[in-house]
């Protein structure tokens, strides 16, 4: 066993690896660091030896015996030692160790020494370097270089080189070719718009044009196709009045009612009207000579209606307003008398009308007279206590109390009721009943939301008929079937309808108008009661059948037209507007011609491009994008197309340090990106200059061919610190044997 072994102790610490978003703890593993080896300072004399100082060394089964003179090496770090004899022993358990390396590169050559000592000792025997050939190239990844790209009609190219990554030597280089990109056709544009007028076409370029221009494309036109637009023709018409006479309340007016082109304001038509004379027009009911009513005396005024053109009483009318009513003020405490000990006191709690201060309720409170002992009270305003709210079923109350200001006692006490409110429900919903199921009404009370009443409508139950005559608006109906004239049973049974008669109207008589002869109209739908006018003729048309009746208004000659636009649809991006064009009468506002006008769709708003990564680009690899386009009011996609973006290439990143040893480490550059390693350069480090240089032996330089390389082993014995390297030992032994046969016999020679 060698001494060295003894030393030995490997490090450690656990590598953790974390969730990046959570920080949780994913996975733990112990990793271990090898030893570092014992690093002795140099022998120095023991003068007290003892058997324990023996027994504790690292070689201590090299001492059979208790020595005298003896000298320790003791290690730096963790202060073990080992121990030799100060007179001289012999070399034995030699070790062999490497000792100054230089690793080869692809471009130099490399070496190391291999150094033998004494086990015991550790004195050095013989020291050999061995050179070592170059290490073949490390063939890093493919780099693109020379890129030309391609366009739209033309190729494109570009070189993929393979270099070391230790000394960048260019050790393959491959020419690649690739397709043009060919156009991408975009959405055809409208150019050259000459738009159409009512009697002349319009036209435009339907033009597709390539949607690059990154390339030397710049958007070429592939294709153009010319649309000629018809004429749309006078679409939007309108009709104006020019008056040209206008009439008063007792003489004619006249005016054209001319039809034109809003578009290319061409007249179309003109039709001359008479204006027959406007006739008074009512004004607004005003009131005049207004006489107030107060709580017990009537009031009045005169409605009064005059034309709004030559100020001409229309009527008047006197209407009489009723009396007001007293309204109850606040209460008011009068003739208040303070208790004594030989009288009763008291005082009248009194209501007045807020606005003629009549008295309207005055009620007496006595005061019980006063004890002997005790003081004479002072009587405080009334107070209401107690009061209790009414409700839909109970009643309320309040207390009029009156207390002593001085001492709070209560001298009197008047309690009153207030009347319970009763429910006042409202219907809230409704279910008929049918003929098997009940219906219902349900009521909320206003005043309480929590009492309800549920009325149940009991159900109608079936009521069959063998035959139904038709009246003027149902249908009537009778069974048909066969019988047997030998059993009287019935076959081929249906029913067959009869069709309603339908009203049968002959009697037709003039009416004064009112609203509810209107509203029980059958064709109520069709009447307007607040449009008619006072030159308007009403008649009741009655059926023969029924009680059914209609009205017919005979209305008066219109005047004073105007026009409105109603039911107007704005146009968008994808519908068609419109807009009807109403000419009314300017007395009855009826409705006297409509026409309705289209208004073309309008054209898309293109909005904001919107990319989404299809592909994201890496360092070797282009990546996609996708661009979409919408129309901003309608969001109509105008555009979907997808464009290359180029790859990023190897970003460097910060130089790690790898392998590290006592003689050197290796510098390392990764990408950020990919994390694949670009470039690895080995530092060597200097042997420390306070290292005593162990003395040299006369050496020979010795050639050893083998397979692969040529060696040189060099005998030099520089002193090295020991690495504490013990592999191998026996086959390092065994070679320096062979070596030190072969050159005993040179010698010999």
């Amino acid at each position: 066993m060698l001494w060295y072994n003894f030393s030995k102790s490997r490090g450690s610490y656990n590598l953790v690896t974390r969730c990046t978003r959570c920080n949780e703890i994913l996975n733990t593993e112990l990793k271990t660091t090898p030893a570092n080896g014992h690093q002795f300072e140099g022998w120095v004399d023991v003068t007290n030896v003892s058997e324990d100082l023996i027994q504790n060394a690292l070689n201590s089964d090299d001492f059979d015996t208790l020595q005298s003179k003896v000298q320790s090496n003791t290690c730096s770090v963790c202060g073990a030692y080992k121990l030799r004899l100060v007179d001289g022993h012999k070399h034995s358990n030699y070790v062999t160790e490497k000792q100054n390396e230089v690793k080869a590169t692809c471009t130099s050559e490399g070496s190391y020494d291999l150094v033998t000592k004494c086990g015991v000792c550790g004195e050095v025997i013989t020291t050999n370097t061995v050179v070592v050939n170059k290490a073949p190239h490390a063939v890093g990844s493919p780099k693109i270089e020379d890129v030309v790209e391609a366009t739209c009609e033309n190729s494109g190219s570009y070189d993929e080189v393979v270099r070391c990554t230790v000394c960048n030597t260019e050790l393959s280089r491959s020419s690649r070719t690739t397709k043009a990109l060919g156009h991408i056709s975009g959405v055809a544009v409208k150019e050259n718009i000459v738009n159409p007028t009512c009697t002349e076409t319009g036209s435009y370029d339907e033009v597709v044009r390539c949607t690059r221009e990154d390339n030397g494309c710049n958007h070429k036109v592939l294709s153009t196709n010319h649309v000629v637009v018809p004429a749309t023709g006078h679409l939007h018409q309108e009709t104006r009045i020019d008056k040209v006479k206008e009439p008063t309340c007792t003489a004619k007016g006249l005016y054209n009612a001319i039809t034109y082109c809003i578009d290319c304001n061409t007249d179309l038509t003109t039709t001359p009207i008479d204006i027959p004379a406007t006739g008074h027009k009512p004004s607004e009911v005003t009131k005049e000579n207004e006489k107030n009513a107060t709580c017990t005396e009537k009031g009045s005024y005169d409605e009064v209606i005059k034309c709004k053109t030559c100020g001409v009483d229309l009527s008047r009318n006197t209407v009489e307003t009723p009396a007001l009513g007293h309204a109850y003020g606040d209460l008011v405490v009068e003739n208040k008398v303070e208790p004594t000990t030989s009288a009763d006191g008291g005082y009248d709690l009194v209501f007045y009308c807020t606005r003629c201060n009549v008295e309207l309720n005055r009620t007496h409170i006595k005061i019980n007279k006063l004890q002997t002992q005790e003081h004479a009270h002072t009587v405080d305003s009334p107070v209401i206590e107690n009061k209790i709210e009414p409700t839909c079923e109970a009643e309320g109350s309040f207390d009029i109390n009156v207390y002593c200001t001085d001492c709070g006692t209560l001298l009197s006490s008047s309690h009153e009721k207030l009347p319970a409110l009763g429910h006042n429900y409202e219907l809230t919903n409704t279910v008929k009943p049918t003929c098997e199921s009940d219906g219902y009404n349900d009521y909320v009370c206003k005043n309480d939301a929590s009492h309800t009443k549920h009325e149940v409508i009991k159900s109608l139950g079936h009521n069959y008929i063998h035959c139904t005559n038709p009246t003027c608006t149902v249908d009537g109906v009778y069974r048909q079937f066969d019988i047997c004239l030998n059993c009287s049973g019935v076959a081929n049974e249906k029913w067959v309808t009869i069709s309603a008669l339908g009203h049968s109207f002959d009697t037709k008589e003039e009416v004064t108008a009112s609203k509810d002869l209107f509203d029980s109209a059958l064709n109520k739908n069709e009447l307007n009661y607040n449009k008619l006018t006072k030159y308007d003729k009403v008649y009741k048309v009655k059926c023969s059948r029924c009680d059914v009746y209609k009205i017919i208004v005979e209305k008066h000659q219109h005047l004073n037209f105007y026009t409105e636009k109603e039911n107007i649809v704005d146009a968008t991006c994808t519908h068609e507007g419109s807009y009807d064009d109403v000419i009314k009468c300017g007395i009855c506002k009826e409705e006297i011609n409509r026409l309705n006008i289209i208004v073309p769709k309008l054209n898309h708003v293109a909005d904001d491009p919107v990319s989404t990564v299809v592909k994201k680009a890496n360092c070797t690899e282009e990546g996609v994008v996708n661009y979409k386009v919408h129309c901003k009011n309608c969001g109509t996609l105008l555009l979907d197309n997808e464009y290359n973006t180029p790859c990023l290439g190897h970003l460097e990143g910060t130089p790690v340090i790898e392998n590290k040893t006592e003689t050197g480490y290796d510098e390392v550059i990764y990408c950020q990106r990919c994390n694949i390693e670009l470039s690895r350069k080995h530092i060597k480090l200097e042997t420390p200059k306070d290292e005593p240089e162990a003395p040299k032996a006369n050496t020979e330089v010795i050639t050893v061919d083998t397979p692969k390389a040529s060696v040189t082993v060099s005998t030099d014995t520089p002193k090295a610190p020991r690495t504490g390297d013990d592999s191998n030992s026996y086959i390092y032994i065994m070679l320096l044997s062979g070596i030190a046969l072969l050159f005993c016999y040179k010698k010999s020679k």
